[in-house]
């Protein structure tokens, strides 16, 4: 995927086989709170194999996007991490494979009773989530700083739109997208 960590508005896990999942066969945990994450999977079998689709919804991790119009409708804008440290927990044992019957060995330990992975529990996972890092290099710094000013006052159809420096979601790089930019500015998220 795309190396910026500005917004993060969904996951994709990629099964390679067809699986049921549990409700809580994925799991995102805020690293930092502690706090697991409200998500809505979806899945889809592509090519074959299992594809789920991971959105965050209503949690004290997750910032509430809302509405936008773009041009010529209202679009419901997917909700983003906030800033922090995650990391996704595949359950083995609440995902089945659908050839075999068995749960799944997410964490490659050979097991038939299902093995868990987790991926973002160590730092060259980067799984995280600082708005204006649009280099994923953990930092908000003058070259953050440069690129967002690139992209200020723009909106949605100049080539200078970057959508992840769009706090609001509402089209447009402005003053309320700034304001939040600053906040950041300078910032080092540690691992």
């Amino acid at each position: 995927g795309a190396i910026q960590r500005s917004m993060i508005t969904q996951l994709v896990v990629s099964f390679d086989t067809q699986v049921v999942l549990a409700a809580n066969g994925l799991r995102v945990r805020n690293r930092d709170t502690d706090q697991f994450v409200s998500l809505l999977v979806s899945s889809a079998i592509v090519s074959g194999n299992t594809v789920a689709k991971i959105q965050f919804s209503g949690s004290a991790s997750v910032i509430d996007r809302g509405q936008s119009i773009h041009p010529g409708a209202m679009v419901e804008l997917p909700d983003s991490l906030a800033d922090g440290n995650y990391e996704l927990i595949i359950e083995g044992s609440s995902i089945t494979s659908t050839s075999s019957g068995f749960f799944v060995d997410a964490g490659k330990t050979g097991s038939m009773a299902g093995s868990n992975d987790i991926y973002g529990d160590q730092a060259v996972d980067h799984f995280y989530r600082l708005f204006g890092d649009d280099d994923g290099d953990r930092d908000i710094d003058a070259l953050n700083n440069l690129l967002f000013r690139q992209s200020l006052n723009t909106s949605f159809g100049n080539p200078r739109y970057r959508d992840f420096f769009d706090w609001d979601g509402d089209g447009d790089i402005n003053s309320n997208d700034e304001i939040r930019f600053r906040q950041n500015l300078n910032k080092i998220l540690g691992p």
